[in-house]
């Protein structure tokens, strides 16, 4: 119901100040009345689709928190997760060597990484963060990675004195799973997967070609015999061009970890 209230007062506020310039600029009740209540009533449609595609996100975010819990549970009782993560280092084509199997060391680019995972603890302690410290130092590893559920925050400030460590909590382990469609089968959980196709004409990398094509129809029909046509073209590539960078379906969230 309050949905509903915003989006009547909202269109009846675009009707009247649409009513009240397009009289302004042709004098005409009848010409004012009638595209004044087509845009009131596009407007409305516009809000009601808005507001359920923010309905849907609250949803997907939801869904997505259940989901990484569920993945924290699954992690704290599956027996080999080295090689869960190490398959998700593979497919961004990094170099990878088991340790044993809660651990592996990444390497791309001569930079090494020594991965742990730490699921069977409820939280990371310093000792168990100097433990890994020292393991990483001992494999001549350049910096170390911690996937945990929770750590000791100021154990890990002090141990970034001594290397480079940094931590990913399960949030970030289930978006990176997602991404690279490396999740495990969850209890109760739909993965969704886009089409390549999809994920290449929509993601955040396109915006600069149809903001491009856009802003070059537009100056093209300064010059065009029948510039409507181009127009309509430039309206339809600036609308997929403010899609590719602002649609959340097909841009991976990014989060303060990256591979």
């Amino acid at each position: 119901m309050p949905k509903f209230l915003n989006n009547l007062l909202c269109s009846l506020m675009i009707f009247a100040l649409s009513f009240l310039w397009i009289y302004f600029c042709l004098k005409s009740v009848a010409w004012a009345v009638s595209l004044g209540l087509i845009l009131a009533l596009c407007s409305a449609y516009l809000i009601y689709r808005i507001q359920n595609k923010v309905g849907q996100v609250k949803a997907v975010k939801q869904q997505n928190k259940k989901a990484a819990a569920k993945l924290c549970d699954y992690l704290k009782f599956n027996d080999d997760n080295a090689s869960l993560f190490a398959d998700l280092y593979g497919y961004y084509h990094y170099n990878v060597e088991i340790v044993d199997y809660d651990s592996f060391i990444a390497t791309k680019d001569n930079e090494s990484t020594y991965v742990t995972t730490f699921y069977r603890k409820d939280s990371v302690s310093s000792f168990d963060i100097a433990e890994a410290v020292v393991k990483a130092k001992r494999k001549k590893t350049n910096k170390l990675l911690i996937y945990a559920a929770k750590i000791d925050a100021n154990a890990l400030k002090s141990a970034t004195q001594y290397f480079d460590v940094k931590f990913a909590d399960v949030n970030n382990a289930y978006e990176l799973l997602a991404s690279a469609d490396k999740l495990p089968v969850l209890p109760n959980t739909k993965p969704t997967k886009n089409s390549f196709v999809a994920k290449y004409a929509f993601c955040r990398k396109r915006f600069g070609w149809y903001f491009a094509s856009s802003v070059f129809m537009a100056l093209l029909s300064l010059i065009a015999y029948f510039p409507y046509y181009l127009l309509g073209w430039s309206t339809v590539m600036l609308i997929l061009a403010l899609y590719s960078m602002f649609n959340t379906r097909y841009n991976v969230k990014q989060t303060n970890l990256t591979i």
